[in-house]
């Protein structure tokens, strides 16, 4: 189960419920450790959210998950279109994320349409990397405006012509070499250090909501047998939650055929 599931379900669980949870699992962390959940949560944006397209290489997604948690952004969405992939189940651990996955909100979606109707059901508009006509310099970007989600292509393709259509922006990184493109993971540090140069980051503005459920899944996280802890206080979880990974991935996402 994705983590945005699994935060979405905590927070479906009535308040005080939640309340006694978090207070539960509390008492079992160490203060510097609550310090540092508090404090990297108050510093979390909603503002700006990330989306990835189809990526044939998944490494190269899962490498940028570490950037996107140092800039304090929550949510991460990533579309994986079943007809493209050869399913083979769970995707194999991503090391090179260094464990960054697990305290983000990781979105999946089937098809570009899907996801654009999340993102914008959310109130997000969708600013797109692409080289197309119409694309703007990065540095024409209204961060602030309204919040807005940044998506990326396919690293051979780009972005898919069904979610360029969903975009109501596309926006280009000015190059002065003979390549046309970065990595996506440099081009991701680009965007985010322009976005925060901006007023695109802004630290502390997740729903409470969301902020209370996002902070009772780092808890269950950090506590030893925290699902034991909660069970013997007769607090119980929302069912069909599986809590205890360290490494988690989008079910069905493997390989891109070719």
């Amino acid at each position: 189960m994705p983590q945005a599931e699994e935060t979405q379900l905590l927070a479906e669980m009535p308040v005080a419920e939640m309340e006694r949870a978090i207070e539960a699992l509390e008492r079992f962390t160490q203060p510097e450790r609550l310090g540092r959940l508090q404090d990297v949560l108050n510093k979390r944006t909603a503002h700006l959210c990330t989306v990835f397209e189809n990526p044939s290489n998944p490494n190269n997604v899962w490498a940028a998950l570490r950037t996107i948690d140092s800039f304090g952004i929550q949510n991460v969405h990533v579309i994986a279109d079943p007809e493209l992939y050869i399913k083979k189940g769970r995707l194999l651990t991503m090391s090179s994320a260094m464990g960054s996955q697990k305290w983000l909100s990781l979105h999946g979606h089937d098809s570009a349409a899907d996801c654009a109707r999340a993102l914008k059901a959310r109130g997000y508009r969708i600013i797109g990397s692409s080289l197309g006509p119409g694309a703007v310099p990065m540095d024409a970007i209204d961060w602030s405006a309204r919040r807005v989600a940044v998506a990326f292509g396919n690293e051979k393709t780009g972005l898919s012509e069904g979610l360029l259509a969903q975009c109501d922006q596309t926006f280009y990184i000015p190059m002065r070499g003979f390549a046309e493109s970065f990595n996506v993971s440099v081009a991701l540090s680009i965007v985010l250090a322009s976005a925060a140069a901006g007023g695109g980051l802004r630290g502390g503005d997740l729903g409470e909501g969301e902020r209370r459920a996002v902070y009772l899944r780092w808890l269950l996280r950090t506590v030893a047998a925290g699902e034991s802890v909660l069970q013997r206080e007769g607090i119980a979880l929302p069912q069909s939650m599986s809590l205890r990974r360290t490494e988690e991935g989008i079910a069905g996402f493997s390989t891109l055929r070719t």
